[in-house]
């Protein structure tokens, strides 16, 4: 499952599997990356819970952590320091930008909420569209995800084409001013 941790102003997108056994394999991953599908760094962790605290060994160093809230937004305590977080799954951040009639990415740019198959492209280069207009469809977790535009424009550029599969984040449609 991914996850974003945005911690102070600053995201971080973290890949977790539980293995068999129970193990997690943790992969940090630069945003940057994430478009491009590239692996993210592996991670060491451990953890271990006692009511509201967490203790976390990262790469042999121990954090001892106290949260207070609930996803996605929790405020942590660590060495003195109170941080607010968010913790949001690639799950819930595909649900908003569905709810909220977009993608997930700056206006224009259409990207997938989460990992899934493109099963129906709506538009094609040079087309114009309308906000609300449906662009393209995302088959997620068994479910058909229509994807619109955000505001008034013209189709630049579909970066995919039916039946490919796309990771969380992947571009898939960029709409542009009419020119």
């Amino acid at each position: 499952m991914r996850y974003f941790v945005n911690l102070e102003g600053k995201e971080h997108v973290i890949d977790v599997a539980e293995l068999p056994g129970g193990a997690l394999s943790v992969h940090l991953l630069d945003p940057t990356a994430v478009e491009r599908g590239a692996p993210g760094r592996p991670l060491e962790v451990e953890t271990a819970t006692a009511g509201n605290r967490l203790m976390v060994r990262v790469d042999g160093r121990v954090l001892d952590l106290v949260v207070d809230g609930d996803a996605p937004n929790v405020a942590v305590f660590a060495a003195g320091r109170r941080i607010n977080a968010t913790v949001e799954s690639a799950h819930q951040r595909a649900q908003a930008g569905v709810r909220q009639g977009k993608g997930g990415a700056s206006a224009g740019l259409i990207v997938s909420p989460m990992p899934g198959k493109v099963v129906k492209i709506l538009v094609a280069e040079g087309d114009a569209v309308e906000p609300g207009k449906p662009l393209i469809v995302v088959e997620a977790m068994k479910m058909e995800n229509e994807l619109v535009a955000e505001a008034a424009g013209v189709v630049k550029k579909v970066y995919v084409q039916t039946g490919d599969a796309v990771e969380g984040g992947a571009k898939l449609v960029s709409v542009g001013a009419p020119e």
